[in-house]
């Protein structure tokens, strides 16, 4: 259904995708890592840690580094900047790197329809 709608943006907004936008969102999982200690199976298996680290200048100049680390997954968007509409999308563990993942987001499009890229603007 995604597919399909995206196609439908493409043929009818003539600057459907020009102009293209990367991001990645963490996604909290609220069940825990499965344990190898305890049996039962409990938890999940498919998420992962991540920390990200960010450096923020305040405005007096001081640099601070904020860490952010949560266990869970990462949503990796590649959206119009126009339209604000996703293009495509991935659902990944937390510590897959957003950069990469963009690159097979594009790889995607552009094995789908090679076209649809000549014009754009990342």
């Amino acid at each position: 259904m995604f597919d399909t709608l995206v196609k439908y943006m493409y043929e009818n907004l003539n600057d459907f995708g020009e102009i293209m936008a990367a991001d990645g969102k963490a996604i909290q999982s609220y069940a825990g890592k499965i344990s190898k200690k305890n049996s039962g199976n409990k938890g999940e298996r498919d998420a992962d840690w991540c920390r990200k680290e960010y450096t923020i200048t305040k405005p007096n100049g001081e640099k601070v580094v904020k860490t952010k680390k949560w266990f869970g997954f990462r949503l990796h968007l590649l959206s119009d900047a126009t339209y604000e509409l996703p293009v495509d999308y991935e659902v990944t563990k937390a510590s897959n790197s957003e950069l990469k993942e963009t690159e097979k987001l594009l790889d995607n499009i552009k094995e789908k329809n090679p076209k649809k890229l000549e014009k754009c603007i990342t």
